[in-house]
């Protein structure tokens, strides 16, 4: 018997908008697709035990699971990490989704603008603890050059690179450091 566990799954029931117009059949066949999925991962929850939680579906195959932030880029079946680590694309998207599945800040139901809010202000904090700025990442390639003015917004909102200070954990307020002389 198999050990009772937390199953997380993508909220795969609102459709995806594209560029391209699906066909009808397309569109059928992926909504069948989606729904059998669903139900295969609520027998499997039943049958062991465990629990199925859907997550908010939003990036989570343009998040590095490592960092929690938008820093790198998926080209197909590879996701390229912003320190020049290459991860399978489904690996990473599979951990994204475990790790949303406890996230406080990112709910089930958060409209992907939101979440991308969220994602950003991750992605700047984690650049400032490494010493990097927003400009910096995305002359390198690291942030996609989509979120540039959405993150150089965001980073307006933190104080200067070499601020001397912290960042409390809980809501992204800075904490003045005391410096010995």
């Amino acid at each position: 018997m198999t050990e009772p566990t937390n199953i997380y799954a993508e909220d795969l029931s609102t459709p995806i908008n594209s560029k391209i117009k699906s066909k009808r059949i397309n569109r059928k066949l992926n909504q069948w697709v989606k729904g059998e999925l669903q139900t295969s991962l609520e027998e499997i929850g039943q049958q062991t035990g465990s629990t199925v939680k859907t997550v908010c579906a939003a990036y989570t195959s343009q998040t590095d699971f490592q960092t929690g932030t938008l820093l790198g880029s998926r080209v197909g079946d590879c996701f390229y990490r912003y320190n020049g680590e290459v991860l399978q694309s489904d690996y990473n998207a599979a951990n994204v989704i475990a790790h949303r599945g406890t996230d406080e800040e990112i709910t089930r139901y958060m409209k992907y603008r939101e979440v991308r809010r969220v994602l950003l202000h991750r992605t700047v904090r984690y650049l400032h603890s490494i010493g990097y700025s927003v400009s910096y990442a995305t002359e390198h390639g690291w942030l996609s050059t989509k979120f540039k003015s959405e993150a150089l917004a965001v980073e307006s909102e933190y104080p200067p690179m070499g601020y001397r200070g912290r960042l409390s954990s809980a809501k992204g307020e800075f904490i003045q450091l005391e410096l010995p002389l």
